[in-house]
């Protein structure tokens, strides 16, 4: 899958419910991509980091003397270069002389053909194919693109929530991780998270709010829409106006959860019911959002209109 070389630094909230059980079956979690929900997903993590690769399809020699090869490179200017060795050009020359016009490249040889690679690792790093007509000796296609995948996150014994940045990232696209175990190697089903532009705030001011919601058949609701609400309580964290509205899907297993700012009121509600409650968020890293204790009043505050009647307005 080909994505653009976007520079935008998006944030994703990667939430590890219970994770005392996880930490015995998983060591990491690792982050995917992909443009829209249905996918195909990239991973954008690894055991190691790795560099972003392009690999020509071309096997040399190459006839590439006076031909010119437009590379994107990661701070998203265009390398044009114009190859200086005579025909035929060994596939390593061609690496070095890349590697010698820009301190961004690292570009080397497997089996013959040669390897456009970016020398920093990570989200950050990425490679395009901007055109040329070095392209046609080399096998490459105009605007492909590479990205480079950062370190998996490590799970830490009482902490259930995690950020990941995607440097080349996109609050469009769609992201998904798992928890894993490369040593065995071992993996969870994978879970879906909404990315934003940044983590604005102290992960350890956050408590993760979840439930698990079903429909009259006893099976998971699917599809349903949780919104949350902040009722102005408190107005401001670390100096910052606390407002907001957030609205999630519930997953095929029913479930949903909430990153909210400890010791805010909030108001919870599923799209079609008239359940509405009320709760403040505790200061612990997780909670149930069904939770009676968290409400004063009505634990599940049926939202009932105001009037008997109304008068009538049109004719």
């Amino acid at each position: 899958m080909n994505y653009e070389m976007t520079r935008q630094r998006v944030s994703v909230l990667l939430y590890a419910r219970d994770v005392a059980s996880l930490l015995a079956l998983y060591t990491h979690i690792r982050t995917g991509r992909a443009t829209s929900g249905a996918g195909p997903y990239d991973e954008l993590s690894a055991q190691t980091p790795s560099n972003a690769t392009i690999i020509c399809r071309e096997r040399g020699p190459y006839n590439l003397n006076g031909t010119v090869l437009a590379l994107l490179l990661p701070d998203k200017t265009v390398l044009s270069h114009q190859f200086v060795t005579a025909n035929p050009v060994d596939a390593q020359d061609a690496a070095d002389e890349l590697n010698l016009i820009s301190p961004l490249l690292d570009c080397d040889v497997d089996d013959g053909r040669l390897v456009i690679r970016t020398l920093d690792t990570g989200t950050d790093a990425g490679i395009g194919i901007d055109g040329g007509d070095a392209c046609a000796f080399l096998g490459l296609d105009r605007n492909t693109t590479a990205f480079g995948k950062s370190v998996d996150v490590p799970l830490v014994t009482g902490q259930v929530l995690y950020s990941f940045i995607d440097d080349n990232g996109n609050t469009d696209y769609s992201y998904r991780y798992q928890f894993i175990d490369p040593s065995v190697p071992r993996e969870s089903a994978f879970l879906s998270t909404v990315p934003s532009l940044d983590v604005v705030t102290d992960l350890d001011v956050l408590a993760v709010g979840h439930a698990k919601v079903i429909g009259l058949d006893g099976r998971a609701a699917a599809g349903a829409i949780a919104q949350i609400a902040n009722r102005w309580e408190p107005p401001s964290i670390n100096g910052r106006l606390s407002i907001g509205h957030l609205s999630r899907v519930v997953d095929r297993n029913g479930e949903v959860w909430f990153p909210l700012v400890k010791g805010s009121k909030v108001e919870l509600w599923i799209a079609g019911t008239p359940v509405h409650r009320i709760i403040e968020v505790p200061d612990v890293n997780e909670f149930d959002l069904l939770d009676p204790s968290l409400v004063r009043d009505d634990p599940w505050g049926i939202v009932v209109p105001p009037y008997t009647a109304l008068p009538r307005t049109t004719p």
